[in-house]
């Protein structure tokens, strides 16, 4: 049995995202690509994942995003208050209004038939963001962008390389985000 003492310390643990030390310079001075459970996981740990992007920034990271992440991240909105609180996060987030969130590019083509394999062969579905955002990996690997994602099923070895991690160490659990970029 633990002493109350010992109890009371592990009760007040504060969650806190940690970025793994050799990941820092894979991060330095690169374009990030956030995926939708990021940026989920970040509204329920606002202050924290603050201090996350705080990092980032002083690693010289610019944060982008797609189109379809930030429909995902506004699903679920009831009303027109909780829309304005969403899209108030997000310029937070990304440190920018929201009709600038997306800087690069998305593609308005449909993808030929060897993406579509490359992707595809991973996983027996896959969802339209994930391919999404792995088409801007591969679109902008030679600038060495990179993506944040806890979709370690959707960004396998057989398109990806997973370059380092970024945990969330809560109170109740532990998450775990990859760092990937495009093979």
């Amino acid at each position: 049995m633990l002493k109350s003492s010992r109890k009371k310390k592990l009760r007040n643990v504060h969650n806190t995202y940690v970025i793994e030390q050799s990941s820092m310079e894979t991060l330095r001075s690169k374009y990030v690509l956030l995926d939708t459970n990021f940026l989920i996981d970040a509204s329920m740990f606002r202050q924290e994942v603050g201090n996350l992007i705080d990092q980032l920034n002083s690693l010289g990271c610019s944060l982008l995003t797609t189109r379809s992440v930030i429909l995902e991240a506004l699903g679920g909105t009831n009303n027109e208050n909780d829309l304005d609180d969403k899209l108030a996060y997000l310029e937070i987030v990304f440190g920018r209004p929201f009709n600038e969130l997306e800087r690069l590019p998305i593609e308005r083509r449909l993808p030929d038939k060897a993406e579509l394999l490359s992707f595809s062969r991973q996983c027996n579905k896959f969802a339209t963001t994930d391919f999404e955002l792995f088409l801007m990996l591969e679109k902008y690997k030679s600038s060495g962008i990179l993506l944040i994602s806890r979709n370690h099923k959707d960004f396998t070895s057989k398109i990806c390389n997973r370059t380092g991690f970024i945990t969330l160490l809560g109170n109740k659990e532990i998450r775990t985000y990859g760092i990937y970029q495009a093979k």
